[in-house]
């Protein structure tokens, strides 16, 4: 192969990598959004949690106190980073999805 039809192989590459970045990027910000603002993914992941601390229950004292701050402090933690990918419409899915799970409501 020649130094010339390599050197256009790689240009070629530099070209695809910049047009699959500008297209996967996007799209995957898109099904991101889209995801973080679907009620019934946060209902599910709620649900699950629910289902993981109801197990551990029996375990009381000073752990379940931090263990509960810890949870808190996730949950806000959680909240601004949604927040910050989504939106406030996001934000809002999340807590109905906490909502719906957590309470039956």
């Amino acid at each position: 192969m020649r130094s010339e039809d390599i050197a256009r192989l790689h240009e070629r590459m530099d070209e695809l990598g910049t047009e699959i970045t500008a297209v996967v990027g996007p799209a995957v910000a898109k099904g991101i959004r889209e995801a973080i603002s679907d009620p019934a993914t946060w209902a599910a992941v709620f649900s699950m949690a629910h289902r993981e601390a109801a197990g551990g229950l029996g375990r009381f004292g000073i752990s379940t106190v931090w263990g509960a701050m810890r949870w808190m402090l996730r949950f806000v933690v959680l909240g601004l980073v949604v927040y910050a990918v989504g939106g406030w419409s996001a934000l809002s899915a999340l807590f109905k999805g906490a909502w719906e799970a957590l309470l039956g409501g």
